[in-house]
């Protein structure tokens, strides 16, 4: 069996003798509450995993995945620290909220 394979096999978590599950991953935090009309329609992804949910064919198929929430160190990997820990608590100037799509919905203290 190649490295590829094998790994391939441990992130899926199953022995070759079983057959394989599609994995779907989501999370309920994927979606938040934006206004409906906002440039980034962030209710496609909760709308999404309802609509999968109906189908028979993938919940025979599928293998649901939650996330947990990454460690810091590994969004600070590919994000400046102090932009997002500014983020983080809320503390973004508004020009940098309106850029990403954020003004309406950070709270500010």
């Amino acid at each position: 069996q190649s490295p590829r394979k094998k790994l391939a096999d441990e992130y899926m978590c199953v022995s070759p003798s079983v057959s394989r599950r599609l994995p779907l991953v989501y999370h309920p935090h994927y979606s938040c509450s934006w206004p409906p009309k906002h440039r980034f329609p962030m209710s496609k992804f909760a709308d999404l995993h309802a609509f999968l949910l109906t189908q028979p064919s993938v919940l025979a198929t599928a293998s649901w995945h939650q996330p947990e929430l990454p460690p810091h160190a590994w969004v600070e990997a590919v994000h400046e620290r102090e932009y997002y820990r500014a983020f983080l608590g809320s503390r973004l100037g508004d020009a940098e909220a309106r850029r990403i799509g954020f003004r309406e919905q950070l709270s500010r203290p």
